[in-house]
């Protein structure tokens, strides 16, 4: 039996030397093929991370109450479709403050925001900016609920 073997190893040894060229093609396509496996997988392992990161810090798991609410209608024959603000009751600072003290859950983190303005100028001694800045009050949850990273300096209090 082991000189069975022996002798199938030495026939496989003159069949790799008679035909060098085409088993050094061969080796190499293999490892083409699995580098390009690796990379492939690699690539949809790091898209999935970078995904799954993105949608969390989207904050898929918050929801949001507002007066103003955009809904879409379609257009049907000779309606015009487009959309159109619905505008729900004012929301009190008195009706703010009650619900964020009865939504109070230890892993919940609530956040508070007012738009003010989206054509304000921002002055600082002789300079300023264009008149096209948004202006929005908010608490300490916001930037983190909302997905949003503040690039540089910090929030205003």
């Amino acid at each position: 039996m082991f000189k069975l073997v022996k002798e199938n190893i030495k026939i496989a040894f003159d069949s790799i030397k008679s035909q060098l060229l085409r088993t050094i093609l061969t080796i190499i396509i293999i490892a083409i093929g699995i580098m390009a496996l690796v990379g492939i997988l690699s690539g949809i392992s790091a898209l999935e991370n970078t995904i799954s990161s993105d949608f969390s810090s989207m904050g898929a798991n918050t929801f949001n109450i507002r007066r103003y609410e955009l809904t879409v209608r379609v257009q049907t024959g000779n309606n015009r479709g487009g959309e159109r603000q619905q505008i729900n009751p004012v929301l009190s600072y008195r009706d703010v403050k009650e619900f964020l003290d009865k939504y109070n859950y230890p892993s919940a983190k609530t956040a508070l925001s007012f738009f003010g303005t989206g054509t304000a100028e921002v002055k600082f001694e002789n300079t300023k900016t264009d008149p096209e800045v948004a202006v929005l009050g908010a608490n300490e949850h916001f930037l983190g609920n909302s997905g949003l990273e503040l690039e540089s300096g910090r929030g205003l209090n």
